[in-house]
């Protein structure tokens, strides 16, 4: 088993287009009299490598704290495509995945330019899987 991070560095990653850029200041330091070193720093909750809740795209979504962690930790299978998956695509992901091990299939990671059309979301959706991950910039 391979284990991947796929953490982007949060102040170095692309930014979606309309997001502010994160941003990280120093208001206590030690060498400044204070009695510790603090930081602060905001972002968008986009940013970077993050879970979306259904919430994101729907009103009556589950928010991101009513999720369970086990839909998002676990093995799971890693593809890479370019362009659009279509449902015919994520149709073939799902029994590339199921073959190689029942479990990772639950998780698909799709690595690449790719974007996740409405039809493959549905394809998946109806599969029951757990979770979709994806490395470009939006579904």
């Amino acid at each position: 088993m391979k284990i991947y991070d796929i953490s982007q560095e949060v102040f170095q990653c692309a930014i979606f287009p309309g997001d502010e850029a994160p941003e990280r200041r120093v208001v206590e330091t030690i060498d400044g009299g204070s009695i510790c070193n603090l930081t602060v720093f905001s972002m968008c909750a986009h940013n970077g490598t993050h879970v979306d809740a259904p919430y994101h795209f729907y009103n009556e979504g589950k928010t991101i704290d009513q999720l369970d962690l086990e839909r998002v930790v676990g093995e799971c299978f890693v593809t890479f495509c370019e362009g659009l998956v279509t449902a015919a695509k994520a149709k073939e992901i799902l029994n590339n995945a199921k073959r190689i091990n029942e479990e990772a299939a639950k998780r698909i990671l799709i690595g690449g330019d790719a974007v996740v059309t409405l039809e493959a979301a549905q394809v998946f959706a109806q599969a029951g899987i757990f979770l979709i991950g994806n490395e470009s910039q939006t579904v």
